[in-house]
């Protein structure tokens, strides 16, 4: 597996915005984002109400991302400095191989740096990393009313197929 080097960028507002990669021990950074969501973020990210999630469940899926992030695909962590403190989780981003050429994708933004083009960078790198180890098709599931996900992978240049299951569209960017 080849290194990957940190990388900075600017967010819309200008702020910085450092991208490494997400390492098994990265769990409760995992966390930590989780914890600045609010409860409809929450919602789409766990697809369940805020009541019945547990901190149990919050932390075995934390754990299962950055592990799976690092050992079935590859996860991506990203940092900003606030006013009260430097180098803190904002987001993260991982895409786990579920056949030869295909991955499913995830990410997680904070909502206070939601609508900032983190989740386009994030995307973009993934699809990045994700043809360099052979991938083609990155999937996803997706809530139906999830619009902050509809209008990133709206802006996605690549092919996409969506197709409706009820409350949630499985999406697939392919060919890239």
């Amino acid at each position: 597996m080849l290194p990957f080097t940190p990388i900075t960028f600017q967010a819309a507002d200008g702020q910085t915005i450092m991208v490494r990669r997400m390492l098994p021990a990265d769990v409760n950074l995992l966390v930590h984002i989780y914890r600045h969501l609010s409860a409809e973020s929450l919602y789409q990210r766990f697809r369940e109400p805020v009541a019945n999630l547990s901190p149990l469940r919050v932390l075995e899926e934390a754990r299962e991302l950055a592990e799976s992030g690092y050992t079935r695909g590859k996860g991506f962590l990203t940092f900003a400095d606030l006013p009260n403190a430097t180098g803190v989780p904002v987001a993260g981003a991982r895409y786990i191989r579920t056949g030869e050429n295909t991955a499913e994708a995830s990410i997680t933004i904070r909502d206070d740096f939601q609508r900032k083009g983190i989740g386009s960078r994030l995307l973009n790198l993934l699809i990045e990393e994700a043809r360099r180890d052979g991938i083609h098709t990155l999937t996803a599931n997706i809530g139906a009313n999830n619009n902050a996900v509809l209008r990133l992978l709206s802006h996605c240049v690549y092919p996409q197929k969506r197709e409706r299951f009820g409350s949630e569209f499985t999406t697939g960017l392919w060919r890239f």
